[in-house]
């Protein structure tokens, strides 16, 4: 009769530890479900809303900038745009710094940004602009603060593909 009663409190202790197990693995869930994070190493920028407001569905709850090296988000008129592809080298010129940066585009838009309709005749399509951003390759551009208004030139020469 001992033995039985032994067992019994047991498998009661059994079913108590598996049954805190799935509270333990329910209330993870949970927490991984209600907590955010960001896709890669960042700083926080800004965060539009106080605790307790509620954001629109689809706006963002934080501006973060991204850790890692500083590119520059410049719009390429057309002159420019046959010359210029992902890979030329660039020439980055800082507000505030003697010395210029180097730098290599990363991306460059197919279409244009701005198309003014008087710029879709031949003679006006000079004006058109394509985003283009440009990652600082010097290692002394590191540490430049976001919104630094910069300067991109491209060095003369044949289109590089």
């Amino acid at each position: 009769m001992l033995r039985g009663t032994r067992i019994e409190a047991l498998d009661q202790a059994r079913d108590a530890l598996h049954q805190a197990e799935s509270q333990w693995r329910e209330v993870n869930v949970s927490a991984a479900r209600l907590s955010v994070r960001a896709p890669a190493d960042a700083t926080v920028e800004a965060l539009p809303y106080k605790v307790g407001e509620r954001p629109p569905a689809g706006n963002p709850v934080v501006v973060l900038l991204r850790d890692g090296a500083p590119y520059a988000r410049v719009y390429l008129p057309e002159p420019l745009r046959a010359r210029v592809t992902a890979g030329t080298a660039a020439e980055v010129r800082v507000d505030g710094l003697d010395k210029t940066l180097a730098g290599r585009v990363r991306y460059v838009a197919r279409e244009a940004a701005f198309t003014p309709y008087y710029a879709l005749t031949q003679r006006d399509r000079s004006r058109l602009a394509f985003l283009a951003e440009v990652d600082v390759t010097d290692p002394g551009g590191a540490a430049l603060p976001a919104g630094v208004p910069v300067e991109v030139r491209f060095p003369p020469g044949p289109v590089q593909r």
